[in-house]
């Protein structure tokens, strides 16, 4: 049986609020968004890596990890509120288009979740493709039963039982079929399996004291 062919598209915009320059700055010896290219490049089931951005800087960096930058982003969908989606699907569009090139399932890599493994990839890809449309990777909140909400006059509750595991996305790996994401633009339709990673390498840097936590995880120190 022929493997499907799998496109991980990392999309990484040169703006950002809370740590300018980010996905440039040097982790352990390594640009941000190396570590990522890397882990796409090692997996078994990725067969095209891609980087989405509009930033010369980043598609230079890209480049000379291994990356693929087929064509840079409209400007326009690397702003603060332009959605996420819309640079994976220009990329999907282009390729098809431009490349005549469909890949069978498509898995957005955030630059942003350096610790996140070749291995994890491979292994979110095995539960798309054993039974699942989409598979987004998730990871444990403990202990369950310290979780509450608030309501409006600020009294607590438990939003779940307490012995039911809960877990929370870590933006670390999308997974889906490429024909769910043509017909519904989005890569989660509500139907995800959940594939779970450990806190160690759930990571999503988003400001500078996320970047000092995944040095230090990484022996790296602050």
């Amino acid at each position: 049986m022929t493997s499907p062919s799998v496109l991980a598209i990392i999309p990484a915009r040169g703006g950002s609020r809370r740590l300018p320059g980010k996905n440039l700055l040097d982790l352990r010896g390594k640009p941000l968004i190396a570590w990522t290219i890397e882990a796409a490049l090692q997996s078994r089931a990725v067969t095209r890596t891609v980087v989405s951005t509009e930033d010369e800087a980043i598609a230079a960096c890209a480049r000379k990890h291994g990356a693929e930058v087929p064509v840079m982003r409209p400007p326009a969908m690397a702003t603060d509120d332009a959605p996420g989606m819309l640079p994976l699907l220009h990329i999907l569009e282009w390729l098809r288009d431009h490349d005549r090139y469909q890949p069978d399932i498509v898995v957005a890599l955030q630059p942003t979740s350096p610790l996140r493994t070749s291995a994890d990839i491979d292994a979110a890809l095995a539960l798309l493709t054993a039974d699942a449309t989409c598979v987004v990777s998730v990871t444990p909140v403990a202990p369950a039963s310290w979780l509450r909400v608030q309501s409006a006059s600020q009294r607590l509750s438990r939003p779940v039982d307490g012995d039911q595991p809960v877990y929370v996305l870590n933006g670390a790996i999308y997974a889906a079929r490429t024909g769910l994401v043509h017909a519904t633009g989005r890569m989660d339709d509500g139907s995800a399996v959940g594939y779970v990673m450990p806190r160690e390498r759930s990571v999503d840097i988003d400001d500078r004291a996320d970047f000092d936590v995944a040095s230090c995880l990484m022996g790296g120190g602050r």
